[in-house]
């Protein structure tokens, strides 16, 4: 059952970084109509308005990037193989979708970032840790002269009404 599990993980994270392939040259080809209107130079109010949507589609495809790369780094921390989204890809075979000299310029640069971190450092990013903290339980609050028994018990009693009275009386500045 545990490699069933698995085995749907991997189809799963399969089926993203397809996702994120198709959305990286989707984002490409709007980038490359982006100049191409630019370069005509024409001023019209129309190229403004389509330019902006552009941008907007530009930036909605890069959210919708970020997201999925986050889910396929979750995936691949509980599959625990080791595989990088640049391993992914290439293992897919993201060549079948047609590239431009540019689109091939983001793979690459894209390689170059996931080479240049080592799997070692991207376990320790990936792993997360839950710290537990020992309260000593040596609170004092000289004002008042107790000793709560609890960070907790003493942040409680420093809201009290008993010790801010005893602040007042004897003229000491209470704030942090």
């Amino acid at each position: 059952e545990m490699q069933q599990q698995k085995a749907q993980l991997v189809k799963q994270r399969e089926d993203y970084v397809k996702k994120v392939t198709v959305l990286r040259h989707e984002l490409e080809q709007l980038r490359l109509q982006k100049q191409e209107l630019v370069a005509d130079g024409s001023t019209d109010r129309d190229l403004a308005n389509i330019l902006r949507e552009n941008d907007k589609l530009q930036d909605e495809i890069q959210g919708k990037m970020k997201a999925i790369h986050n889910v396929i780094e979750m995936l691949s921390s509980i599959i625990k193989d080791g595989c990088t989204l640049s391993d992914l890809e290439a293992s897919l075979g993201s060549h079948n979708i047609p590239n431009s000299p540019a689109t091939q310029s983001n793979f690459q640069d894209a390689d170059d970032k996931t080479k240049c971190q080592s799997p070692e450092s991207n376990k320790s990013a990936i792993e997360k840790y839950c710290y537990v903290h020992y309260d000593t339980g040596l609170h004092w609050c000289w004002l008042c002269d107790e000793f709560p028994e609890t960070a907790k018990d003493f942040l409680l009693h420093l809201q009290d009404k008993k010790h801010r009275t005893m602040a007042k009386e004897n003229d000491v500045d209470n704030t942090p």
